[in-house]
């Protein structure tokens, strides 16, 4: 029997979704970001950056913790910038 869906057409549709919110960054950080607020959708609420890498993030061995601050800390800068 086919499935209706698989994990990898939900994440092609929400990486569709989010992609335009991401156009000035470059293609790992985009990434990074999706990742992020996926794993916020899948774990239903943020503690710390710390609990959202050991709660999802680390099981799937996508992105470190250290590159998860990192990207964060960019993408702050880089929104102040553009706002202000």
């Amino acid at each position: 029997m086919k499935t209706l869906y698989s994990r990898w057409d939900i994440l092609a549709k929400l990486r569709g979704y989010l992609t335009p919110y991401f156009v000035g960054f470059t293609k790992p950080t985009a990434r990074t970001l999706i990742w992020i607020v996926v794993a916020m959708i899948a774990v239903g609420g943020v503690r710390s950056v710390r609990s959202l890498h050991a709660e999802f993030l680390a099981d799937l061995d996508l992105v470190s913790l250290n590159s998860l601050y990192h990207t964060l800390s960019y993408a702050v800068l880089r929104s102040v910038r553009l706002c202000g």
